[in-house]
Parts: C-alpha cells; structure tokens; sequence
C-alpha cells in the first residue's frame, strides 16, 4: 500500500536519531510503526469515502439518514408500494 508507505517514512522521520533507533525493515520498530501507518491509511482512505457522504448526490451509506432528515420518501411514495432504487432516491433528495 503506497500510502502506509508515506506514513511509515513520516512516522520513522519523527524518531531521533541514534542506535536506539534503527529504520532497518526488519526491526521490531519498524513493523511497530508500520501497523501504525497502515491504520493511519485506512482512516485517511476513510475521510475520503466520508467526503463522499456529505453530498446527497454521491452517498451511499448515508443515504437513508439523509432522506430522513429531508423528511423523505414521500407518505405517496409510500402508500403506493412502490420501490425505488439508489438512483432515483438520491434525485428524489437532491
């Protein structure tokens, strides 16, 4: 993963400098951080996807909170049967 990559270089370029240290891939520091930068990319990867939410016309997830706090589907909508797709409620909402 290229972006646990950058994390990783950033965490080790935070470390002094020294022995104590060592920046080696094989040292039990290094793979310390590593689990590090791999969580920091997933949750770097995550305040994309949540960019994503935030706009009615690309959410997926947030969709139904959403249309619950647009006061949708309509009570026709409803009453009706009907069933509508991602698509279609997302127009709905914008």
């Amino acid at each position: 993963m290229a972006v646990s990559a950058d994390y990783l270089r950033q965490l080790q370029a935070l470390l002094p400098t020294g022995a104590a240290w060592p920046r080696d891939d094989n040292a039990v520091l290094t793979r310390l951080l590593a689990a590090k930068a791999d969580e920091l990319a997933r949750v770097d990867a995550r305040s994309v996807q949540l960019l994503a939410e935030a706009d009615p016309r690309t959410t997926g997830e947030m969709l139904a909170d959403w249309e619950r706090n647009a006061g949708l589907p309509d009570q026709c909508v409803v009453l009706s049967g009907q069933t509508q797709g991602a698509v279609q409620r997302r127009a709905a909402l914008v």
